[in-house]
């Protein structure tokens, strides 16, 4: 996990993991991977995904999606005991992840949303925080 975020003065309320990439595959797509031991996915509503194509230092596009979905739509695959998770999505067509494509200017207001619609934070997620 790369970020904790929440509210100021407030708990935490997301766990972040940040996937970044500079550019497009052959197809045009960004691809991105998580890969963790086997059976240790973190599906939870309190993590999320947030996938960033960069150029130079312009971000180009951004995904941010609830753990849950991520999971369940990536492709998975099982290499040396650790599930892998591969992310492909196109920054500018509309494909599965279309729902899940923000704004790079609208970042801030729409991790604030993700933090408001956020049920209470789990135990995992208030041992990272540091009050």
């Amino acid at each position: 996990m790369d970020l904790v975020a929440g509210v100021r003065g407030g708990q935490p309320t997301l766990g972040i993991q940040v996937k970044a990439t500079d550019s497009l595959d052959r197809g045009g797509l960004v691809e991105a991977r998580a890969s963790y031991p086997v059976g240790k996915v973190r599906d939870d509503a309190n993590f999320i995904y947030s996938v960033v194509l960069l150029q130079a230092v312009r971000i180009e596009a951004v995904w941010i999606i609830r753990s849950p979905d991520f999971n369940g739509l990536v492709y998975r695959s099982v290499s040396g005991g650790r599930e892998v998770l591969e992310f492909r999505a196109s920054p500018v067509r509309n494909d599965i992840f279309s729902a899940f494509r923000i704004d790079p200017m609208q970042l801030g207001p729409a991790l604030l949303a993700r933090i408001a619609e956020s049920p209470k934070p789990p135990k995992w997620l208030l041992a990272l925080a540091r009050y």
